[in-house]
């Protein structure tokens, strides 16, 4: 997603003609416009880069022949300019929106009257010791009692329901089973991603699953301020005013 919209943002901003091929998973999740099979991209010019979350300032002078980017592109900086056509783009495909409607309206029956938060809690594949050694940080259980009482403190006294996704429910169902949580029922990545971007307002734990539900949800998203482990390899090559947006809220644990 990061990179599908940065070439938006990239190609707007130059006048370009932004397209991907078919066959990626955005195109099975989204109404994404701009895929092409008609054109080759044989004989582009390949543009790499490397670095995780850095504006590149190069990329907003490319040179002015066919161009194939590559590289990750975790900066909402390329898109900032184009959010609404972002979003537009990132709007889910009619079979998915039926599902995601059917799930987050039971949620609201239940909880009639409720701020319905989100909460993604990533773990997997990040606990693992190549990246855990490399600075993907796993917030503890007490990162989540903070951005809880935090996101209730900027409801000012309105009922909250915290509703939660993961790839790891069974560690939710042991830790975080609170009063005012509930936790999805297993399901698709897809839907469990359509759900919390349609909540209210999202907490994100790691990863860019979570910073992409909270962007299109669009209410206040508090984040965990220990995703980039200080002093790690990742975190050299992150600089975090390009990738979380101004208003977003760091807790930590």
């Amino acid at each position: 997603m990061f990179i599908y919209a940065s070439l938006l943002g990239l190609a707007r901003a130059q006048s370009r003609i932004p397209f991907i091929h078919s066959g990626s998973h955005l195109d099975n999740v989204f109404q994404i416009t701009h895929v092409n099979d008609n054109i080759s991209a044989e004989g582009f010019r390949l543009m790499r880069h490397t670095t995780f979350g850095v504006v590149y300032p190069s990329l907003w002078s490319l040179p002015r022949e066919n161009i194939t980017l590559h590289g990750p592109r975790e900066v909402f900086r390329y898109f900032e300019n184009i959010e609404d056509e972002v979003r537009r783009e990132f709007t889910f495909c009619v079979p998915l929106q039926r599902q995601i409607n059917e799930t987050l309206g039971k949620v609201r029956a239940e909880f009639k009257g409720h701020v319905i938060v989100g909460v993604h809690v990533r773990r997997g594949d990040f606990l693992e010791d190549g990246n855990k050694k490399i600075g993907f940080g796993v917030p503890k259980v007490s990162y989540f009692i903070n951005a809880f009482h935090r996101m209730r403190s900027m409801l000012n006294g309105r009922k909250v329901t915290f509703l939660m996704a993961s790839d790891d429910l069974q560690w939710c169902h042991e830790n975080l089973n609170f009063t005012d949580v509930k936790i999805l029922e297993p399901g698709s990545a897809e839907l469990h991603f359509g759900v919390l971007a349609s909540c209210d307002h999202v907490i994100l734990s790691s990863g860019t699953y979570g910073w992409w539900a909270a962007w299109l949800a669009d209410g206040i998203s508090v984040y965990y301020d220990g995703y980039f482990v200080n002093g790690s390899v990742l975190r050299s090559q992150v600089n975090l005013p390009d990738y979380y947006p101004p208003g977003w809220i760091a807790v930590g644990d």
